[in-house]
């Protein structure tokens, strides 16, 4: 609840403390008076938009504090530490003309706008003069049935909504998948055209530089057999003559000088080393054979397509070509997950349609008792707020496969205030007064079930007199026992209900509007009814026969 509310420097209000006790407090004085500034203030506590027309003339800045009992149950999870002091919070607003500067705090924190608004979320319902419009809206409506439901269908309706939640996820994503089938598609097949195109020549690491290597050696391949073959030959011979040398001296050598030993050696060596550059010599020969079978056109045509494949690619050299290559399978293989993916975010989603299907079905069914029930409840209570004639009925249809976060359920309030006429929506039927009734009828009915612990009207009155009018005092006393209500009214048979009665004057000194608040006693308050009904003279009018 609302304990305190300071304002200074706001609109015509240079200064004004307004407190406020437990159950009905009312406001009341002229039109003009300033009564829905106070709201206004006290609105921009709750998170409203600020407008630099709202300083007073003359001033630079407007300061905004209000007091308040908070019951930490309805406070954020992520603001608890905020309420230490036996659920004491102060709110406080400075409005610059520069909208920058503006400066909030909770309980000395300072808070962002988004932050202040979230935190006061669950604190205070303000129903401005025209606020009754909402009864047209089908998500209030639906708000007012699911309120009258048990436990059992907020377990399924916090299920379905995490199904629904992920529903949607899922279909964000296939349907990114989706747009992107075609493109991916067509990426798909020219990937699978590069690499076979590129696979289809059997491309090796270095094949360019052996080919250029084949490629003189072809060039030089007739002068270099001949030389070889004259190597060969020369070589054997020398091998020969060494072998037949050493051949000679082995069989003289027990006849002749132990010291020729020394030549055999060398013989020896002779044999060893022609050996060895003949196996190498004949190696070359047979590589120069092996080359036989190619020719400089066909070396020169493979190495002009490695260039243009090259270039194709825009690679520098054949390892980089095959890099490219496993960059392309990879990019394939990625996209045939793609796909994969997307079969199976459609098996996913069929699961959880059906899912939602149930359970929406389910919901139906709570909100179609709920509906009832709360449609003969609202009916007693707009008898007693002096509605000769009403029937309330509220349609709740099921339409499958069209999800929404509550549902599949559309809601209809439908309601006839005169006997034989058919059922119509409230925006085809119901007056301003009529309206009004409607949503404290709502508001008595739900009090019980709903968070907010303080309701404040501003001017629920509009288009009542009479007897409805005692009936909305009535029901607003009855609201207020279990709630902080606080009522601006031009009605005096609503004020006369009030436990807290405060009165708004505004009188004038030469240019300067001077706004006043009185929390009135008993004495004086009787005085302020009867200015409202229209002074002493009118009430001895009243009283006459």
């Amino acid at each position: 609840m609302i304990d305190r509310l300071l304002i200074q420097n706001f609109g015509i209000i240079s200064c004004a403390e307004l407190c406020f006790s437990k159950g009905l407090v009312v406001l009341t004085g002229e039109t003009g008076a300033g009564k829905s500034m106070i709201i206004e203030a006290l609105s921009l506590l709750l998170g409203q938009t600020a407008s630099q027309d709202c300083i007073k003339k003359g001033q630079d800045m407007a300061f905004i504090e209000g007091a308040f009992q908070a019951n930490q149950k309805l406070i954020p999870r992520e603001f608890h530490d905020l309420i230490q002091d036996q659920g004491k919070l102060v709110i406080s607003r400075k409005i610059y003309p520069n909208s920058r500067a503006n400066i909030i705090r909770a309980n000395g924190e300072t808070f962002s706008l988004k932050q202040l608004k979230y935190l006061m979320s669950d604190l205070i319902t303000l129903v401005g003069q025209h606020h009754h419009l909402k009864l047209m809206k089908e998500s209030q409506q639906r708000a007012f049935i699911d309120a009258q439901a048990d436990a059992s269908f907020q377990n399924v309706l916090y299920q379905y909504r995490q199904d629904y939640s992920e529903y949607q996820n899922l279909q964000a994503q296939r349907h990114h998948i989706q747009t992107t089938t075609q493109e991916a598609h067509q990426k798909l097949e020219f990937l699978s055209f590069q690499i076979e195109d590129i696979r289809q020549h059997q491309f090796k690491a270095e094949e360019d530089e052996h080919l250029n290597k084949n490629k003189q050696q072809l060039k030089r391949q007739d002068k270099l057999g001949s030389l070889l073959y004259k190597l060969n030959q020369q070589i054997s011979s020398i091998n020969s003559m060494a072998q037949e040398a050493q051949y000679q001296l082995q069989q003289s050598l027990d006849q002749q000088d132990l010291s020729l030993t020394g030549i055999q050696d060398m013989l020896n060596d002779i044999t060893l080393n022609t050996e060895a550059k003949l196996e190498l010599i004949i190696q070359k020969q047979q590589s120069l054979e092996a080359l036989e079978d190619l020719d400089i056109e066909t070396i020169e045509s493979r190495l002009d397509l490695i260039f243009r494949y090259k270039q194709k690619y825009k690679v520098s050299s054949l390892p980089a070509l095959l890099g490219h290559l496993e960059e392309l399978k990879q990019q394939k293989q990625g996209l045939e997950q793609h796909q994969e993916k997307d079969k199976a975010l459609e098996e996913k989603l069929s699961l959880l349609k059906n899912s939602l299907k149930k359970s929406s079905f389910t919901l139906h069914q709570y909100r179609q008792q709920a509906s009832h029930d709360l449609a003969q409840h609202l009916e007693r209570c707009l008898a007693q707020l002096y509605f000769g004639y009403v029937k309330v009925q509220f349609n709740c249809t099921l339409h499958p496969h069209h999800y929404h976060e509550h549902g599949a359920d559309r809601i209809e309030w439908l309601a006839s205030t005169n006997a034989g006429e058919p059922h119509k929506p409230l925006k085809d039927l119901a007056s301003g007064g009529e309206l009004s009734r409607m949503m404290l009828a709502i508001h008595s009915i739900t009090s019980d079930l709903s968070q907010p612990p303080t309701y404040v009207y501003d001017e629920i009155d509009t288009g009542v007199g009479g007897l409805a009018a005692n009936a909305i005092g009535q029901y607003l006393k009855k609201l207020a026992e279990s709630k902080q209500v606080l009522c601006v009214t031009h009605l005096a048979q609503i004020a006369s209900y009030a436990e807290t009665h405060i009165q708004v004057e505004k009188s004038y000194q030469g240019e300067e509007t001077q706004f006043q608040v009185k929390c009135l006693n008993s004495d004086e308050k009787r005085q302020e009814l009867k200015r409202m009904l229209g002074g002493e003279r009118m009430m001895k009018t009243l009283d006459s026969p």
